[in-house]
């Protein structure tokens, strides 16, 4: 299942039902077929990454964080764009001082490596 807003998924075999109310039934079936094989193609990919990054309740969250206050790609005023970036690196310091109290600033630094990495490959299956 791929959790497209907060409270709703699309899998594969709904990909049809995403498309049963589109007043303009001309390309339905066509993008029913593009939903369908992003979500198989996609979908065990992230699901691979998520498993071998495996972040704990506290990383997921500052995941979902910068992944909403990453901005770059809407055409963003100057004033959202710093507020974004302030966001992101407040949530990182945050990140950093818990692993530099926890497991030390050099796995620490790995780790949110790691978890930027799972950040920007969400980002770049759903464009």
């Amino acid at each position: 299942r791929f959790f497209g807003t907060y409270t709703s998924y699309l899998s594969a075999d709904l990909a049809v039902q995403f498309f049963s109310d589109c007043p303009n039934k001309s390309n339905a079936r066509e993008a029913v077929k593009t939903l369908h094989d992003w979500i198989e193609e996609f979908i065990p990919i992230l699901i691979k990454q998520i498993d071998r990054t495996d972040p704990n309740l506290k990383e997921f969250h500052a995941m979902i964080g910068l992944a909403l206050w990453s901005v770059e790609n809407l055409d963003p005023s100057d004033q959202l764009l710093a507020m974004a970036a302030r966001y992101r690196a407040e949530i990182i310091a945050e990140l950093t001082d818990g692993y530099r109290q926890t497991i030390g600033q050099e796995k620490g630094t790995s780790r949110i490596g790691d978890l930027l990495c799972l950040v920007q490959e969400f980002r770049v299956s759903s464009i």
